[in-house]
């Protein structure tokens, strides 16, 4: 197998187990919450827009010098940083006592962490220009499939053994990875991979990463609104005494494998429709199928068209994906994707706290009116950009 394969392969498997890791939390933070002490319904749910946000905001400011290093210094070594700070910062939050505790946790793990930036980093700047697209298409799933396993095993794990050791858990879940990408991936030397300075970059491109970087940040924005919240409107519906954390980690674990499967098979439909006319597309039709989630009164029903809807959002990721690593030299690609990372998480930092005044001042099931609205603009403005460029 040829080296830039195995890497993918590795990478890819890293991935899985850090995404997993961090994801453990999802389904049982807001109840993690009130279990240190936080009883009053808004303090609740402006913390778990607080602490959802947080890592965002500070993982956005910290990409573009993490990404500056990973340049000069190499991107293996990045990985390795994000992980072992990665594994550490859970293990800490399973010793945490308050909830200004959490709060520094959260901080320090978007200062020092961003395993998902860096692994893209490494695989784009390691592999051959013919396959990069592919090669990051396909380590995107990864990231969705952890998102899948990573809130369904919390959820299992929360309900069987507790919060504190479903932290336990997910922290070495993430310490897997670090071995993984320690003893696996062999890195292409650093002065390998610079590209000839006399080598310009297409100027065609300026406007497409403008528009891409956009609808990185609605895409972002529009998961991280929600989320947070499905647990809590789970509640709602079900009731304090049933096991919320197991229902909504299995809700959170369908929308993940619905993005996962959308990564691969959507994707494929490029070749014969063009990567700027799938992203109008998606889309629209995520639009489409979120705006039956506000409306339904059921646990069913807000399920299906939750899953539907994150299913159509995950096509969307690969093409971005591809269209901004494919396009860039391999030497700027530290400093590219820390933009797209300070991009997109601006998107996840503010998105929990506008959940948080939307769910304080109206009601939990409100946020999701606001996701079909976000999603409603996100098309348009995929389709302005769509008019003005494609026959460019």
């Amino acid at each position: 197998m040829e080296a830039w394969r195995k890497n993918l392969l590795y990478v890819w498997l890293a991935q899985v187990f850090s995404v997993s890791g961090f994801q453990f939390v999802v389904p049982f933070l807001p109840l993690f919450i009130q279990d240190l002490g936080i009883s009053n319904p808004a303090d609740i749910r402006f913390y778990v827009g607080l602490i959802s946000g947080l890592p965002a905001l500070f993982m956005g400011l910290m990409a573009v010098p993490w990404g500056l290093i990973s340049d000069r210094f190499g991107r293996k070594i990045m990985v390795l940083r994000a992980v072992f700070f990665g594994s550490f910062l859970m293990f800490w939050m399973s010793r945490a006592s308050s909830i200004t505790e959490v709060i520094i946790i959260r901080i320090l793990q978007g200062l020092l962490t961003g395993a998902i930036t860096a692994g893209t980093t490494l695989i784009a700047a390691n592999t051959p220009r013919h396959a990069q697209s592919k090669a990051l298409g396909i380590l995107a799933s990864s990231a969705f499939i952890g998102l899948t396993v990573g809130p369904f095993i919390g959820g299992v794990t929360a309900a069987a053994f507790g919060y504190r050791n479903s932290f336990l858990i997910g922290s070495g879940a993430i310490a897997v990875s670090f071995f993984l990408v320690l003893f696996l991936v062999k890195e292409t030397s650093h002065k390998a991979i610079k590209t000839s300075k006399k080598k310009k970059k297409k100027t065609y491109f300026s406007s497409m990463i403008i528009s891409g970087l956009v609808l990185i940040f609605i895409i972002r924005f529009s998961r991280a609104l929600s989320f947070p919240y499905i647990t809590l409107y789970v509640q709602e519906l079900t009731g304090p005494e049933s096991q919320v954390s197991f229902i909504s980690g299995s809700i959170i674990a369908a929308t993940g494998i619905a993005s996962a499967i959308a990564g691969v098979v959507l994707v494929h439909f490029e070749k014969r429709f063009g990567k700027r006319f799938l992203l109008v597309l998606y889309m629209m039709l995520a639009f489409f199928s979120s705006i039956p989630i506000f409306l339904q009164d059921s646990l069913f029903g807000f399920s299906l068209f939750n899953v539907l809807t994150m299913f159509f959002i995950g096509g969307l990721t690969p093409l971005l994906q591809s269209s901004l690593g494919g396009a860039l030299q391999k030497n700027r690609q530290g400093i590219a994707f820390g933009i797209q990372t300070l991009i997109g998480n601006l998107g996840w930092f503010i998105a929990p706290l506008v959940g948080a005044s939307i769910a304080i001042h109206y009601n939990i099931i409100t946020v999701f009116f606001a996701l079909t609205v976000i999603l409603f603009l996100g098309s348009i403005i995929g389709y302005l950009f769509f008019e003005r460029t494609k026959d460019g």
